[in-house]
């Protein structure tokens, strides 16, 4: 049955003409996924491999099949492949000449990809849905007959636009259009519709069950089986104490709020998580923007971070609930449900399943951002499509889950992808956090570069040594620190880059696809626009649109605003050939003096090189004479606005990035997401 399922779903794709030179592409996943193409695809096409021991291991069922097995790719190998293809053979070859351990699309070989240049033939990308276990890469079939393929083929591609392909540099550029392809036909089929959180979760695998714990913070440790029961039993109290729509969250990084969130996401509650550090008026916009009632908070939380008079003024407009008051209130009856629930694992029954954060201001008023379950799953797989977290990592989270990289990536995505995680309640505990990295043996480590470069400062050489990823985002990551992390620790910072309604990320940089000076490769899925812009005459606005991108805005006053067609990100960007994103500077990051545009973070760039270090805010204000003017902020006694002038004139460019006067003060406002609070900024220069 499932030969025949897969032969009709291949032969209503198939190539319509039978000149065409046709390739097969397919990720790998097992040494036997040769037995399994088999089953999928015409007995006409031809199997290439470059592994004489995996054909081997599949022999026997590979009846009425032609195979060419070659003990390596080599010149010779390479040129009988040519041959075979244009004597009018179908074939099948694995791009990535390795398995993959982790699921995720390894390096597509150069030689593999000339190939398909040489003989001008047309790719069809096959992907491979399998289960991976722990041990080995046993793999599990799953029906046609559930709606779950085991494998889909993509539309059709070729390497036409290329007018040659000499030498190495234009190999792996062949090789990058094959792995932009096949990866965005793996996240189609990754895809679906109706996600609900809860139900992603329910899907762990068993190895994963088996750990001694999935969770950790500073409080203790859970295992899978202990975080579902509990969820099942909190889920139960919420629905009797709650019945409302949305609830607001007012709490740190803790296995206590992972389960709060989990127990909505199975209700169909929305959680509004509220970002503590806003400042009183802004949260009670948040409140007020997101039309809330209740806000679940921790008593614990509220004493050790200080905000009794914040609570106070929350309490007089919105009921709160304390999280210890809802464990005292759980009774047998709650508990024996939950067991029950647990035994059974029942799947949610929820209608709405969205999440609300909050834009950080710092360059605006909060706006609640309403994102479905299905953008941060998207996002989710877009994610792991090219970066190879696994199974056997463990991912050190210091950021918050008001911040969405800290929600998305650091939270949801281990708990729903079978890796364990440690949720840090600060991230500017910049001595603590090396330590427990390097006590827990962390793989992965999510920051913002203001928090790295306070880690890098404080951490001993040898604490990162089990680090294999260290991913930033939410601002620019100086080269400094890039160097400063190379240097000291011998680790390679990948940078990304993301937004709130993106879910978050956008673009990241990788171990395989990395260039200098971009934020990464726009990720699989993601459709881009640029917008030119009077008065900056490379790039323009990056607009965008996706499956990560949010439902619409919560805008105060207004209600609710949905996303109808692209997002614009306000950021000004140059896009490559390959989708590698370099930003310019945000839109309302220039000031325009005289009728011209000027990057206020050239004018930082600048200071920062001149001084030798970062301490520099850059904002505009207006002016009656130049339209804008330029206040440049520092912690820095020593800047000088002559010495400044001297240096811009020395670099041979525009004298407009002269700031109108520089202003000396204690400390850099931080947002607690760790931007810069140009907000803060900009009031502080009106004043002056």
């Amino acid at each position: 049955m499932l030969s025949f399922l897969n032969k009709l779903r291949t032969k209503k794709i198939a190539p319509s003409s039978a000149q065409e030179r046709v390739i097969f592409m397919s990720n790998h996943l097992s040494m036997m996924d040769l037995s399994l193409l088999d089953a999928a695809l015409p007995k006409k096409v031809h199997f290439v491999v470059f592994n004489k021991r995996e054909y081997e291991l599949n022999e026997k069922n590979l009846k009425n099949r032609k195979v060419t097995a070659f003990d390596q790719l080599d010149a010779s190998s390479l040129m009988k492949t040519v041959n075979l293809i244009e004597d009018g053979e179908d074939i099948l070859l694995f791009p990535e000449n390795r398995i993959s351990k982790a699921g995720n699309l390894m390096r597509i070989y150069p030689e593999i990809a000339y190939i398909a240049y040489r003989t001008k033939a047309v790719i069809y990308p096959i992907y491979i849905n399998k289960e991976l276990k722990e041990h080995g890469a046993k793999l599990r079939l799953e029906s046609f007959v559930s709606g779950t393929p085991s494998i889909s083929l993509g539309s059709s591609f070729s390497l036409s636009q290329f007018e040659s392909a000499k030498g190495e540099e234009q190999k792996e550029r062949l090789a990058q259009v094959i792995y932009k392809k096949m990866g965005n036909h793996q996240l189609e089929c990754q895809l679906k519709r109706n996600v609900n959180l809860f139900d992603e979760f329910l899907k762990a695998d068993k190895s994963y069950r088996d750990r001694d714990f999935i969770i950790k913070d500073l409080s203790g440790q859970i295992s899978y089986n202990k975080f579902l029961l509990s969820v099942q039993v909190i889920s139960q109290k919420v629905e009797q104490m709650i019945n409302e729509e949305r609830i607001g969250i007012l709490l740190p990084n803790s296995i206590g709020h992972s389960l709060l969130l989990f127990a909505c996401f199975k209700n169909g509650i929305t959680p509004a998580i509220l970002n503590f550090t806003m400042g009183e008026q802004n949260l009670l916009d948040c409140c007020e923007t997101s039309g809330l009632k209740t806000i679940v908070t921790s008593k614990q939380f509220i004493q050790k971070a200080g905000l009794q008079e914040l609570l106070k003024s929350l309490s007089d407009n919105y009921r709160i609930i304390y999280l210890e008051d809802v464990k005292e209130q759980i009774s047998t009856t709650d508990k024996l449900t939950g067991l029950k629930n647990n035994t059974l694992s029942p799947k949610s029954e929820a209608k709405s399943n969205e999440i609300i954060l909050f834009t950080s201001g710092s360059e605006s008023k909060p706006k609640g951002v309403i994102l479905t379950h299905h953008n941060l799953f998207a996002n989710i797989k877009q994610a792991l499509t090219v970066i190879d977290l696994n199974s056997k990592d463990y991912l050190f989270n210091p950021l918050p889950m008001f911040h969405s990289y800290g929600l998305t990536i650091g939270t949801i995505l281990p708990l729903i992808s079978n890796i364990p995680v440690f949720l840090h309640p600060s991230p500017v505990q910049y001595k603590a956090i090396p330590e427990l990295i390097y006590q827990e043996d962390a793989t992965a480590l999510l920051s913002t570069p203001t928090f790295l470069n306070g880690y890098g400062r404080n951490a001993h050489p040898f604490m990162f040594h089990s680090l294999r990823y260290v991913i930033t985002g939410a601002e620019k990551a100086k080269e400094e620190l890039k160097q400063t992390w190379q240097e000291k620790f011998g680790i390679r910072i990948l940078e990304g880059y993301g937004a709130t309604e993106g879910a978050p990320v956008l673009a990241l940089n990788t171990p395989l696809y990395n260039k200098p000076g971009s934020v990464g490769q726009l990720l699989p899925g993601i459709q881009y626009h640029i917008q030119p812009v009077e008065g900056i005459p490379k790039g323009g606005t990056l607009q965008i649109k996706g499956p990560n991108l949010m439902k619409g805005y919560l805008i105060h006053g207004k209600g609710f605003i949905p996303l109808e067609d692209w997002y614009d990100t306000g950021d000004v960007v140059e896009v490559d050939e390959f989708e590698f994103v370099t930003i310019t500077s945000r839109l309302k990051r220039f000031a325009k003096v005289g009728g011209e545009m000027v990057s206020l973070n050239l004018v930082e760039s600048l200071a920062g090189e001149l001084y030798g270090h970062n301490d520099f805010a850059a904002v505009a204000v207006s002016d009656k004479r130049k339209g804008e003017r330029i206040i440049l902020f520092t912690t820095d006694k020593e800047t000088n606005d002559r010495v400044l002038k001297k240096h811009i004139k020395m670099k041979k460019v525009s004298t407009l990035l002269v700031p109108a006067s520089i202003e000396h003060i204690d400390e850099i406002p931080l947002l607690g997401s760790g931007k810069t609070d140009y907000v803060t900024l900009e009031k502080l220069a009106g004043g002056n």
